[in-house]
């Protein structure tokens, strides 16, 4: 992701990127889709901490991916 969007633009668009294949993953991880749900939600909330706090991730589907884990 680029640091020339805006933080609103670019939680948004790391959410249209990344938000299914993190929640396909997750549900494979722990067979259990509510806790995929739920773990997938969390991510992005810690991303937007991170971005609005000036801390953009050089790569963020792999920094989410992480977070999930």
């Amino acid at each position: 992701m680029t640091t020339e969007l805006g933080s609103d633009e670019l939680i948004e668009s790391a959410y249209a990127a990344y938000a299914d294949p993190l929640l396909r993953w997750l549900t494979g991880s722990t067979r259990d889709r509510s806790a995929a749900e739920d773990i997938t939600q969390e991510a992005f909330v810690r991303l937007v901490i991170e971005v609005r706090s000036g801390r953009v991730p050089d790569e963020t589907g792999a920094w989410l991916f992480r977070v999930a884990q």
